[in-house]
């Protein structure tokens, strides 16, 4: 070898070279590089791993518009979240892929203390937030949760809170609503864990992972810690895949220090699919500790002023219906019955008037809807069929409901609310585990309250291991408007349930009503005399005397 070669290559300086060499090359901005390496025409991407801290632009950290056939590997990165607002924003785009990305936010969309004093009727809280969460700025009477101090559990039902008061930049007084007092079952106690939602800045907020009007994206090796709202949001699209995505609560190996290691995960659903063409499938996914629904499918209905022979008068949930001449759509009626109907003609008509809206106002309905207008446009729809739809029924395009969806595989569970909350069919939950559900695991059914529909047609709940919920844990139902009772048989149809395992507290385990064509075989049911919670349910909540760990009302069995 030549000497000043050898000298060359025994330098110091030579291997610090070769070291950086060998390294992935260090991204200053994480937004730029992806949108220059898209504009390169990139069809695969490989991001450094490493932590990027990135800002809000647009409302988004992240967007992705128009994108297609390409794939971003993220394997070993952090997206940190500098507002809370939305993390990454998929808009328009076909045959897009993105995996292994690990994706939260500093600040937190919550914050997170503990109880040090109480009232003796605990209608009011005191709460001293722990060191590294968010101060009192910013606080929320919406999610607001409380977990056992010892097993760090969801300890009793979320309560309706009706104010939280500053003290100090670290604590704060939350007083109950006046309702709540006469709840039978509070037991929280002076050191358990209190968390609660923070406002976004102005204009800011919303769903962490955002989809919309996409075809064939799949999210894959997805890890979500926090978000403001749901954590995955597709709107309008089709054929979405999340394969092993998942929602967390950052108990260890967070990117701040804690006093106290996170109780939850994000504020809301974990998983929400909308007027989907065709549904999500999720394989292998998982969520927990999340202030809402773990996943929840479902269509969006409008509002039927009244009818005359075959045709509406129809006032929009948003800017359009969502479907046209040649559509199928579905008629819910106030009675609970359901009819379906071909789309002959939609054209546009008067307004929401002024006595109409102040009707709308006064049902018990999502109150949102009053402050953002949300029903306005109307429309007079001409259907194939003659159908008697008195005021109040709704109506929606049965192919704009996530029909097709697959849930496989997969872990949910220890949220305030349901599992999995379904709204259309001709589709599988497979295999699923769901543990430690507040309400009900596995909840079909439509919901006046919210306009989300609509009902199932072909579904099937099969070889799924279900347990320790505080509510049933499969109900399918098909409420009246004024939820009193249930429909007729009918309503939805062609449903198994076969081979599951539930261990439950709560009567009835299965609760069915208003289904035609129901079929159940070899499920274990095992009436459980201690469950995950303490809670003072049981079959009462269902509005029937339930005895048995199966009830069905108006079924037909198949």
């Amino acid at each position: 070898m030549p000497s000043l070669l050898k000298k060359l290559l025994l330098a110091p300086a030579f291997f610090a070279a070769l070291a950086l060499g060998a390294q992935e090359k260090k991204i200053e901005n994480l937004r730029d590089f992806l949108d220059s390496e898209i504009a390169a025409g990139k069809k695969e991407i490989v991001v450094p791993a490493g932590r990027y801290e990135v800002e809000d632009k647009g409302g988004a950290h992240l967007v992705f518009k128009g994108v297609e056939g390409v794939t971003i590997k993220a394997y070993d990165v952090d997206l940190i979240c500098k507002q809370t607002s939305c993390a990454i924003l998929i808009v328009e785009c076909k045959d897009f892929k993105i995996e292994g990305m690990r994706v939260d936010y500093d600040p937190l969309p919550f914050t997170q203390g503990r109880i040090v004093a109480m009232s003796d009727d605990k209608m009011v809280h005191e709460i001293e937030i722990f060191d590294g969460y968010p101060d009192t700025s910013r606080l929320s009477v919406n999610k607001y949760e409380i977990f056992d101090q010892n097993t760090r559990r969801l300890k009793v039902d979320t309560y309706s809170m009706e104010k939280l008061e500053p003290i100090s930049k670290t604590r704060f007084k939350a007083y109950k609503a006046k309702h709540c007092l006469y709840r039978k079952f509070q037991n929280e106690e002076v050191g358990d864990i209190v968390v609660t939602a923070n406002f976004s800045q102005k204009g800011r907020g919303g769903h962490a992972i955002y989809i919309s009007y996409s075809k064939n994206v799949t999210l894959k090796d997805i890890n979500l810690y926090a978000s403001s709202s749901f954590g995955f949001f597709d709107y309008s699209s089709e054929g979405l895949v999340y394969d092993t995505c998942r929602v967390l609560r950052r108990e260890t190996g967070d990117i701040a220090e804690r006093a106290n290691p996170r109780v939850r995960s994000l504020n809301a659903d974990g998983f929400h699919s909308k007027i989907a063409k065709k549904g999500p499938t999720y394989l292998n996914c998982e969520t927990g500790w999340n202030g809402d629904d773990s996943i929840a499918i479902n269509g969006t209905y409008h509002l039927i002023m009244g009818s005359q022979g075959n045709k509406l008068r129809v006032i929009a949930n948003g800017k359009s219906l969502h479907f046209d001449e040649s559509h199928r759509v579905e008629i819910f009626k106030t009675d609970s019955s359901v009819e379906y109907a071909i789309v002959k003609s939609v054209l546009p008509a008067e307004k929401i008037t002024a006595e109409e809206e102040k009707w709308l106002y006064s049902l018990s309905i999502y109150p949102g809807f009053k402050e953002h207008k949300t029903f306005q446009n109307g429309y007079d729809v001409e259907l194939d069929r003659e159908v008697d739809a008195p005021r109040r029924s709704m109506i929606l395009n049965v192919n704009m409901i996530g029909n097709g969806f697959k849930i496989k595989g997969g872990k949910f569970g220890n949220n305030r609310s349901r599992g999995l909350i379904i709204k259309c069919g001709h589709g599988v939950i497979d295999g699923v585990t769901i543990e430690a559900a507040w309400m009900e695991s596995i909840k079909i059914a439509p919901e006046w309250f919210w306009f989300e529909g609509g009902h199932t047609e072909d579904l099937v709940i099969k070889n799924n291991t279900i347990k320790c919920g505080a509510g049933p844990a499969i109900t399918i139902n098909s409420p009246k408007a004024d939820s009193k009772g249930f429909g007729p048989a009918g309503a939805h149809r062609n449903i198994a349930i076969l081979n599951n395992k539930i261990s439950y507290v709560s009567i009835p385990v299965i609760f069915a009503t208003s289904v035609q064509d129901l079929r159940l075989s070899k499920n274990k049911l095992n009436v459980m005399d201690d469950g995950y919670y303490m809670h003072d349910y049981g079959g009462r909540h269902m509005g029937t005397d339930c005895s048995e760990p199966v009830t069905l009302i108006n079924c037909t069995e198949k």
